[in-house]
């Protein structure tokens, strides 16, 4: 009875750390989505309505989900309280970057982005915010197609692993 409850944990966990690998993923397809509507948000607020940060960081709470917003509105509120630049403001909150699974190219196209924001004309901060979006869909699509393969490929590795463990135990 120990032997069997043990295969069946055996099986489980690895199964469980193939889906666990699976769905950090699709996480950051979802923030690096999140990432590039934020973006393009805040590259129309600017072109077109001229608005002060804080309106587009209050924006971006109905326009995002609730971590993308949270990021935007803290480095902002930050950067406005201490008298930060919105880029020293945004590497204080870095850490909400990568829990939501971007790594650190993506951070660095966001980077580009809070280093010229509020500095430059409408245009320049645009065509920042059109490079930065241009490497973040390149990321997203790499990672669509890595994702199309290796997903179902570290499923099939956990649910395998775990059956040939369970039978090396047996």
């Amino acid at each position: 009875m120990l032997k069997m409850l043990g295969v069946w944990m055996i099986i489980g966990s690895c199964s469980a750390l193939g889906l666990s690998l699976s769905r950090e993923m699709t996480a950051r397809q979802h923030a690096l989505r999140e990432q590039i509507k934020a973006l393009q948000v805040i590259k129309t607020e600017i072109l077109f309505r001229r608005a002060p940060l804080q309106e587009i960081a209050s924006l971006l709470e109905h326009a995002c989900d609730g971590r993308t917003a949270d990021f935007y509105r803290l480095t902002v509120q930050t950067a406005l309280k201490k008298g930060m630049t919105l880029q020293s403001s945004a590497l204080r909150h870095r850490g909400r970057l990568h829990r939501m699974g971007l790594n650190k190219d993506d951070e660095s196209a966001i980077m580009d982005v809070l280093q010229v924001l509020g500095k430059y004309d409408g245009a320049a901060q645009a065509e920042t915010i059109n490079r930065s979006v241009a490497r973040l869909e390149r990321s997203l699509a790499a990672l669509r197609e890595e994702s199309a393969s290796k997903g179902r490929l570290y499923r099939a590795i956990g649910v395998t692993a775990g059956i040939t463990l369970a039978l090396i135990v047996i």
